[in-house]
Formats: C-alpha cells, sequence, structure tokens
C-alpha cells in the first residue's frame, strides 16, 4: 500500500503499473490525484520536472507510465491502434 512515506517507485508499482496492462488490452484507464493545496499531486504524478535532467528516482506517475507504455508497445505487446493521452 502506498502511503506518506512511500518513493514514487512504490507508488507507481502499487497504483499504476497494472493500468498499463490493461491499456494495452484495450481498456481506459484514468488515475487522478486529489487532495489539499500543496499535498503533492503535482509532484506525485511527476508534471513538475521543468528539465530532462531528473533524477529518475523522482520520477512521477506520468512519465513513468507513458515509459513502460511506449516499452512494451515497442516489444510488440498488446494492439494498440490509437491512444489519447490528456494531462
Amino acid at each position: 500500500r502506498a502511503g506518506w512515506l512511500s518513493s514514487q517507485q512504490h507508488v507507481y508499482d502499487e497504483c499504476v503499473h497494472s493500468l498499463v496492462g490493461r491499456i494495452l488490452s484495450g481498456f481506459n484507464s484514468t488515475v487522478l490525484a486529489y487532495g489539499q493545496t500543496g499535498s503533492g499531486k503535482t509532484h506525485t504524478m511527476g508534471t513538475s520536472a521543468s528539465t530532462l535532467d531528473v533524477d529518475p528516482s523522482s520520477l512521477g506517475i506520468i512519465p513513468r507510465a507513458v515509459a513502460e507504455l511506449f516499452n512494451r508497445l515497442a516489444q510488440g505487446e498488446g494492439e494498440l491502434e490509437s491512444a489519447t493521452c490528456t494531462a
């Protein structure tokens, strides 16, 4: 279970990793970050990085999911014909 002291990797593994497989099987998936101002939603989603020189351990959900999705597609997994990604 992901919690207060969880690493970015742990949050991804526990909450999002399985959704990538479902996307490759043709299902829609959504991840929603909800919480009080200043609670870390932007950091956890991974949209706060302003440069490509980011420590990989600090990457959030979005860059991890996109990387995994494209890596798995490159390996021939899934039969994705089209996709829409909104952030």
